[in-house]
């Protein structure tokens, strides 16, 4: 299954991001059959938003927004009302 939805969205010109990844064997088996990107407590654990905020710091990564409505993109807020 894994395998077919990593050929569907290259299929449409997706970037393919696998979740949820745990151990290094799970990395290979998807960088093997062409997965782009990985995620998960291989990398990093859960982190609160100090933490993730002083791991974007010693990485020189730019801050993140101060507001919690500048994270979210424009396409998941409602549109306006019609007056």
């Amino acid at each position: 299954i894994v395998d077919a939805i990593v050929r569907m969205g290259h299929a449409l010109s997706m970037e393919v991001v696998a979740e949820g990844v745990e151990h290094a064997s799970q990395r290979e088996w998807l960088q093997s059959i062409g997965c782009d990107q990985y995620q998960g407590f291989l990398f990093a654990p859960a982190l609160d938003v100090p933490a993730f905020t002083a791991r974007l710091d010693a990485q020189g990564a730019t801050a993140l927004p101060q507001t919690p409505s500048a994270v979210v993109p424009a396409v998941l807020k409602p549109p306006p009302v019609p007056h």
